[in-house]
């Protein structure tokens, strides 16, 4: 069983606009919005390669009907911890004459240090031989900045396999219990590093640094590709250009979820980074975060250039 953590879930509402500009109202725009969350995007791509996945998470009162009947709704086994208040609102407004997308992201108002206590004491009940845990997104606020840490160190004790997806200092003290595998975006990995990156060659040697410390480290550049480190291996994976695209939201959650498959399938560490790879690519060929398309994946993965760095 994968088993994926919803620590911070939002409802993500996403707009397509012609352009910015003087005009300050925009009626009846392409629109829609959904229950999410990185663990939720992970889950629902991991469930439609095949796999058996459950979200543990907390949500607040005022939504969990509405992400219980999502999860439902993708046959995805879920096990959510009830909390007050609403959940936070993100927005994603994409501008089709510049093709880039604005993300606007809200955070709870209010702090969670009882339930963060609660949560973890749930979670760590939960972790058993053969799993392979997956943690990623951010922690609310009242959250113990070592959450994602102490529930992996408890996962490498049982043997348990984990991967690790966040930011700031959860990143930073997740990355020091050694994860499996880690996957930080070009932003995420120069705030661990508090060091400038200056192009390719700069982040493969600072990527290096980790290799050690974790068996799988993954730096993902967006249109530039992937770094992906294993031992002495490293590897650049790029994907071909994509046509028709539609959002880029979620890919970083597809590409983990490639990840993670592959390697519960027992996939070469080639054939994981062609997947993951796939995967991150087809996901921008849906509005919806992470509804990929089985079919676009099996064609973008042979397709995907890997070449040694």
């Amino acid at each position: 069983m994968i088993r994926a953590v919803l620590c911070n879930p939002s409802i993500d509402a996403y707009y397509k606009i012609p352009k910015f500009g003087e005009q300050k109202t925009f009626t009846s725009l392409e629109s829609f919005s959904c229950p999410a969350g990185k663990a939720i995007n992970f889950a629902k791509a991991a469930k439609i390669l095949g796999e058996d996945v459950e979200v543990s998470g907390i949500v607040p009162a005022d939504d969990i009907s509405k992400f219980r009947k999502f999860l439902e709704k993708y046959k995805i086994s879920h096990d959510l911890l009830e909390i007050r208040g609403s959940a936070r609102i993100n927005a994603t407004i994409f501008e089709e004459e510049s093709q880039i997308a604005y993300h606007l992201n809200g955070e709870s108002g209010q702090t969670f240090e009882a339930e963060g206590f609660s949560f973890a004491e749930k979670l760590s009940a939960k972790i058993e031989k053969d799993d392979f845990w997956v943690f990623s997104g951010s922690v609310p606020k009242g959250f113990d900045e070592e959450f994602y840490k102490k529930l992996i160190s408890e996962c490498k004790e049982k043997n348990v396999k984990t991967a690790l997806d966040t930011r700031g200092n959860p990143l930073k003290f997740g990355i020091s219990a050694m994860p499996f595998l880690a996957v930080p975006n070009e932003t995420e990995f120069q705030e661990l590093l508090s060091d400038e990156i200056k192009g390719l060659q700069n982040i493969v040697l600072k990527a290096k640094r980790y290799s050690d410390m974790i068996e799988y480290f993954f730096v993902t550049l967006g249109k530039d590709g992937v770094i992906a480190l294993h031992k002495d291996e490293c590897l650049l994976c790029c994907a071909p250009e994509m046509q028709n695209q539609v959002n880029a939201v979620g890919c970083g959650d597809a590409f983990l979820a490639g990840a993670v498959v592959g390697f519960q399938r027992g996939f070469s560490f080639g054939e994981v980074c062609r997947l993951a790879t796939a995967c991150g690519a087809a996901n921008t060929l849906n509005g919806e975060p992470c509804k990929i398309d089985i079919n676009a994946v099996w064609r973008i993965m042979e397709k995907v250039k890997v070449e040694s760095v």
